[in-house]
């Protein structure tokens, strides 16, 4: 009883914040149809195999551009392909996609934010001057040429290419919080007991810089989806017959006409996934943020 106590008293102001925190999603309705919808995605994408009663790759001539019914809930595409089945399993490769992209450029930013902001001089002009470069030019037009340069067409590609050109952002984001957090006291404290610059930024630092980062990395998950989707459309993305959502709606866009479910719901797919990471993305930041939580 007296460690359960010692507990409480220890770490009283933590779980406080967490009270806080809970109060505030519990109020933010948007926020919390946001995690359903993305917890939703992630289900349906982890038990793919399962939920879709078709091969999604498996075509039907004789079954091509048929409307919804009891057996094909979306109808079928120009290949009599089930696209039911393919917007399932669509959803294992966009999430695949949005979190790949976003770890490795969340890694590169923030790596390259800590040394530039923490070191500062010549080391942070140089980086900087470097991410300016990358903010010079449209992300989407310097993936399409990356995506062309590498001349093949897959997801991997796509990651590699949207990697290439995202990670720019969150060497802003990290580096304008090391900035206001590399004068601070428990920072001369932990250099004046000997702690190495690593372990400062790291340990120290890093830590105190999470915030602005989770919630970019958030909203940056519906954002990485919808590019790669528009890579996609326009051909520089997922190779022909991957059931990736923009090649999807690419290859219904002759039959929007005569078969309006061939992009209708390829479509849908998209806005309520990069709609759920929005409102995720937009509720952790009221959380998260300490001004508007006073």
């Amino acid at each position: 009883m007296e460690r359960v106590t010692d507990f409480k008293e220890k770490h009283d102001a933590k779980i406080k914040e967490i009270k806080y925190s809970l109060f505030l999603v519990r109020n933010s309705p948007l926020t919390i149809l946001g995690a359903l919808i993305i917890l939703i995605l992630i289900l349906v994408a982890v038990f793919a195999p399962y939920i879709a009663p078709y091969d999604p790759e498996k075509t039907n001539i004789l079954a091509r551009l048929k409307p919804p019914s009891k057996d094909h809930p979306f109808g079928t595409d120009d290949l009599g392909r089930d696209i039911f089945s393919r917007v399932i399993w669509g959803s294992r490769i966009s999430l695949q996609i949005g979190f790949t992209v976003v770890f490795f450029a969340t890694a590169i930013g923030t790596v390259l934010g800590l040394i530039a902001g923490y070191f500062r001089g010549w080391i942070d002009e140089i980086l900087m001057r470097i991410t300016d470069m990358f903010f010079a030019i449209p992300s989407l037009i310097l993936a399409m040429a990356i995506s062309a340069a590498l001349q093949t067409r897959s997801i991997y590609t796509t990651m590699l290419a949207v990697t290439f050109v995202w990670w720019p952002a969150y060497v802003r984001i990290v580096r304008s919080s090391v900035l206001s957090l590399v004068e601070s006291q428990f920072v001369e404290a932990a250099r004046s007991l000997g702690a190495s610059n690593r372990r400062i930024m790291f340990k120290h630092i890093l830590p105190n810089s999470l915030a602005p980062l989770l919630v970019q990395m958030t909203l940056d998950l519906g954002a990485v989806i919808l590019v790669a989707a528009g890579l996609s459309f326009i051909g520089f993305g997922a190779g022909p017959n991957t059931p990736e959502w923009g090649r999807m709606v690419a290859e219904g866009r002759n039959y929007m006409t005569t078969a309006w479910w061939t992009i209708t719901f390829p479509g849908l797919a998209i806005f309520i996934t990069v709609l759920g990471f929005n409102l995720l993305g937009d509720g952790l930041r009221d959380i998260l943020d300490p001004r508007l939580r006073r």
